[in-house]
Order: C-alpha cells, then sequence, then structure tokens
C-alpha cells in the first residue's frame, strides 16, 4: 500500500528518507544524519525536493555494508563475580 513515503515507478519500490527510516526501524532525524555522514547511498532521484531511493539500490548498499563488516569475535566471556552477601551487624 503506497503512503507518502514510497511510490512505486517502472514495477519497483522506491523510498523517500521517511521510507528509509521505516525501512532500517530507524528514526527519521537518525537516518538524515546517516545521509549526511555517507552511511547511505547517494539518491536515485530527486522529485519535488524529496531524494527517492530504489529499493534494489538500498539492497545492493546493505549487502556491500554486510561484506564489510567482520564477524564478532567470539572470545571468553566476562564472568561476573558474585557479590558478598551483607552481614548487618
Amino acid at each position: 500500500m503506497p503512503t507518502s513515503t514510497t511510490c512505486v515507478m517502472a514495477g519497483e519500490t522506491c523510498y523517500s528518507i521517511g521510507g528509509v527510516a521505516k525501512r532500517k526501524e530507524q528514526h527519521v532525524l537518525t537516518t538524515k544524519r546517516h545521509r549526511k555522514q555517507g552511511k547511505l547511498p547517494p539518491p536515485d532521484f530527486t522529485y519535488n525536493g524529496r531524494e527517492w531511493w530504489r529499493e534494489s539500490t538500498l539492497d545492493r548498499h546493505d549487502r556491500a555494508v554486510m561484506e564489510t563488516k567482520a564477524p564478532r569475535e567470539t572470545g571468553r566471556q566476562r564472568v561476573r563475580r558474585k557479590q558478598p552477601a551483607m552481614t548487618i551487624a
């Protein structure tokens, strides 16, 4: 169902900054900050002053980011020491 944050052009779903935020499950301001920091790919097109990304562009970018991230090292887990029980004198 199209909303103001998504559209379908040439059979492909496109997202505005609000749609990208919903897709990534984060706040719009966080997504705007990531856009300025270069953590998002450049928009595919601008329409009525609004930047739009095609779903395929976002998918390609997400895959590229996941490939460059190193898997977490599974080292020894930190063991919490049990605190001594308090004694009331």
